[in-house]
């Protein structure tokens, strides 16, 4: 036989093998859509991190046998995990429409002119829902409704009871005056979802001066910013109330692609003081340090992402960055601890204690490297880039 002969052979061959290979991932995707269904109506969520790390094991092991490459392998199954979860996640969300369409469902998001605003705006649009966006300044709000083709008013009045819900998406200083606006003209049982970076004193407000309606007020806070796709998963908190597996229903009926995790307002702003406030507070005096160094013509990869990380916090509204910092009244201790922190480092570099540093970043260290989490973290960064 020809090489050329030879070579044909194999190509039909191989040609043969990836149509297989397609044929099989097809029925994986199938079988996902399945399985997504099922865990749907189980009350599961999409997404089963045990589940793919038990894969992921199993795979590690098969490359071997095979001489797979295993870092090649993993790549391979995460694409195909990324695919089969998207699948299941649009499924759910056809369905969802189907659902909202069925009861003509309408939602009336105040503030919807703002970075947010305009994502929900789109996001329900999506859902099937019927949208209306309400915002002060006539000529934005038209642009913006007209753009997303959707409803929209300057003010909040009676016709508000035409939407089921009503989503208020406002700076956190004005949340609760726009809240009690909302509440002089919503009939009793219209809900109202509050999506604020903050809880605690918000929650003390509806407290005290929505006592009638509170079960009615959902605080939720979106764990993503305006940048998110539409159709990825999403992270949400869910604050505890008296009504709290109602609201969780209605929550996971609107956002059924997310992740709810719920717990008090005082603890929600607690954690927010490390999650938002400070790593903020960091990003933010990391470019004003680099401002001091005009000519930065290379990086490290190190120094490339978080000066990419840094930026795109700076794309937030000022104000909001402001608020978070200033708001959180939890801040003030966890930036005591760490200028404290910064400080005692300092010394210790000043004094040029080699061996007290070196301890010191092993006692952190060793507070991490167990988890899977900081395992992973090296890989994670060179597939970010």
């Amino acid at each position: 036989m020809s090489k050329k002969r030879e070579l044909q052979k194999v190509r039909t061959e191989i040609n043969e093998h990836t149509i297989e290979i397609f044929r099989l991932i097809a029925k994986r995707f199938e079988l996902g859509l399945e399985a997504g269904d099922l865990k749907n109506s189980l009350g599961l969520p999409i997404i089963d991190i045990e589940r793919e790390r038990k894969l992921e094991k199993i795979i590690k092991k098969e490359s071997k046998i095979i001489g797979m490459d295993e870092k090649t392998a993993k790549q391979f199954l995460r694409l195909l995990i990324k695919h089969t979860r998207n699948k299941e996640i649009e499924n759910i969300r056809i369905n969802t429409i189907e659902s909202q369409m069925k009861k003509n469902r309408r939602i009336s998001i105040v503030g919807g002119t703002g970075r947010m605003g305009k994502w929900f705006t789109l996001y329900f649009k999506n859902m099937g829902y019927e949208v209306e966006i309400i915002a002060k300044n006539k000529r934005k709000v038209a642009r913006i409704a007209k753009y997303f083709r959707v409803d929209y008013t300057t003010s909040i009045d009676d016709n508000i009871n035409k939407s089921d819900i009503i989503l208020v998406s406002v700076p956190m200083k004005a949340t609760t005056s726009t809240i009690s606006e909302v509440l002089e003209h919503v009939k009793k049982d219209k809900i109202i979802l509050e999506i604020s970076s903050l809880k605690n004193d918000i929650e003390k407000e509806i407290n005290k001066k929505f006592k009638k309606q509170k079960d009615n007020i959902i605080s939720i806070h979106p764990l993503f910013g305006p940048g998110l796709d539409i159709n990825s998963k999403q992270q949400i908190i869910l604050i505890k109330s008296n009504k709290t597996n109602k609201q969780k229903r209605i929550v996971t009926q609107l956002f059924p692609k997310s992740d709810i995790t719920i717990i008090s307002a005082k603890d929600h702003d607690k954690s927010m003081a490390y999650i938002l406030s400070l790593t903020h507070f960091i990003n933010i005096l990391f470019l004003s340090m680099l401002k001091k160094q005009n000519n930065i013509d290379y990086f490290s990869t190190t120094f490339k992402i978080q000066y990419n990380l840094a930026n795109a916090i700076l794309n937030d509204r000022t104000e909001l960055l402001a608020d978070i910092q200033i708001l959180n009244k939890d801040f003030n201790k966890v930036l005591d601890n760490f200028i404290k922190d910064s400080k005692e480092f300092q010394k210790i570099i000043n004094k040029k204690q080699d061996k007290e540093l070196v301890k010191n970043i092993d006692l952190i260290k060793n507070n991490y490297k167990n988890l899977k989490s900081f395992k992973e973290s090296y890989e994670l960064i060179y597939d970010i880039l």
